[in-house]
């Protein structure tokens, strides 16, 4: 051990046995007046206070990515205090080096009949790829989840799965997220003609009742318009013609 220079009359009020100059005092004998040298590295480690910490910062979409520092991530011969100061700041650095966050979701998949197929890629960011995808409980039935993170199965029903899924990057970083699929199905697939100059309601029909309805390819016949929130179709038609239209549904 490497042993500090020590005056002729500076005597050693904390000896640690045999070496009574140890320049690297255990507690609560860390004010040595007589240590003049830097505590060096004894197997790795130094002789002092250690601490470890674990923290999260924030991903794009507003989940939290958790990070535990390695062992030893603070070291401090000065106090504990300063030990856990430490571990928490190299916890926060070594977390934005290893951060992997979900970048996409599934939202809602809108069919008219079942059963219909789901197919999805989930989309990672940061991390070191390749990247591994597993279930972390079981997949809905029928489902299955590619290790390169395409998820498919069966829509067997309208309504909400949850699918909880962890990814796992080349040095061994993970993270967890649980993803829900809406799955709505459209039940109106065909409208009445309208009239001229005859009042006209119809309601797109939806299970469950969610999302906001829009037009994505033609139009309605002038006079009429679509209400999004409740999908009513209304109006008095004001000139005949075949106007065809496509609608779709949002779920956020």
């Amino acid at each position: 051990m490497l042993a500090a220079a020590q005056s002729a009359d500076c005597v050693d009020p904390c000896p640690v046995p045999p070496c009574d100059d140890d320049p690297c005092p255990v507690p609560p004998c860390d004010n040595d007046p007589c240590l003049t040298a830097p505590c060096p590295p004894v197997d790795g480690h130094f002789n002092g206070y250690f601490a470890t910490a674990e923290c999260s910062i924030d991903c794009p979409d507003g989940t939290a990515y958790l990070y535990s520092a390695p062992a030893d991530a603070g070291v401090s011969d000065t106090s504990q205090q300063e030990a856990d100061a430490f571990a928490a700041s190299v916890c926060l650095q070594q977390a934005h080096l290893h951060q992997i966050c979900f970048a996409n979701e599934p939202g809602a998949f809108c069919f008219t009949g079942l059963p219909t197929l789901f197919t999805w890629t989930i989309l990672v960011t940061g991390g070191t790829p390749p990247y591994t995808f597993y279930p972390v409980t079981g997949l809905p039935p029928s489902f299955t989840l590619d290790p390169t993170g395409i998820l498919s199965g069966p829509i067997l029903a309208s309504g909400a799965i949850d699918v909880p899924i962890q990814v796992v990057d080349a040095d061994g970083n993970t993270n967890t997220k649980t993803f829900t699929i809406y799955s709505v199905q459209i039940t109106t697939t065909t409208l009445p003609d309208a009239q001229t100059g005859v009042p006209y309601n119809q309601t797109l029909g939806r299970d469950p009742a969610v999302g906001l309805w829009s037009i994505v390819a033609g139009s309605l016949p002038p006079g009429l318009t679509l209400n999004s929130a409740t999908g009513l179709i209304s109006g008095t038609a004001t000139t005949d013609g075949v106007y065809p239209f496509t609608v779709a549904l949002t779920v956020s």
